[in-house]
């Protein structure tokens, strides 16, 4: 399509080391500067460059690319970084730390810049996560802050639980992998209230969500039971 066209030419003539199956398109795609496209296309772009290089287990490559999206994240993880990674070390004592934002009741209406954000911030946790050795400070800010923009984000609210695990956190870990998965619970009616109107439309949407969110809920109660038995519970 147009923008794995766009993608393509970009990873491979802008030099941003996408490689992999994008190279191939580079040769077809028109050479267009990247500040003359518009800024959804350039948040594709650098997402399905991060994408790939996540792929690749290249997390710091991935992080580049998702930081390079043409929207503002919020300054959240770069002004407390050096703060959260103290009170990582077992010599400091930490602070009272406030909890993470609950499930919503219902289906927040987000705008599409903060629904790219909640994602750009969940990716980064995820290259947080990956790299070696994971930096769970780091992780942890980038999952909360998406979870501040999108509160029912289902994988950002499993980051901050893995962030919580490495920390060392296990309580609040446990408490983050249940958030999740009463946020996945809450999927399935969410995404019938956005079907059109008709009992089939509804029910297939209930049905496809459903699934998914059955399949989270598994995951979200597994990961509680891992970090209960991490912690001799």
């Amino acid at each position: 399509g147009r923008g794995v066209g766009v993608v393509g030419a970009w990873c491979g003539a802008a030099g941003l080391g996408c490689g992999g199956a994008w190279r191939e398109r580079v040769a077809a795609a028109p050479a267009v500067a990247l500040d003359a496209r518009p800024a959804s296309e350039r948040v594709a772009i650098y997402r399905q460059c991060g994408a790939q290089s996540y792929r690749r287990s290249d997390f710091s490559g991935a992080a580049g690319f998702y930081r390079k999206a043409p929207l503002p994240l919020p300054p959240l993880w770069a002004a407390r970084a050096g703060r959260e990674r103290e009170r990582a070390r077992p010599a400091h004592p930490s602070p009272p730390r406030p909890p993470l934002p609950p499930p919503p009741d219902q289906a927040l209406d987000l705008s599409p810049p903060d629904e790219e954000r909640a994602q750009l911030l969940s990716n980064l946790a995820a290259c947080s996560l990956g790299a070696t050795p994971p930096d769970g400070a780091a992780a942890l800010l980038h999952a909360a802050a998406a979870i501040a923009l999108a509160p029912s984000h289902f994988k950002a609210r499993v980051r901050a639980a893995r962030s919580l695990t490495l920390l060392g956190r296990l309580a609040e870990a446990a408490e983050a992998y249940d958030a999740a998965a009463e946020a996945a619970r809450r999927r399935p009616a969410e995404a019938a209230a956005g079907q059109p109107a008709g009992v089939g439309a509804e029910a297939t949407g209930e049905s496809a969500a459903g699934a998914a969110a059955g399949a989270e809920v598994s995951i979200a109660e597994e990961g509680a039971a891992s970090v209960w038995r991490l912690a001799g519970m």
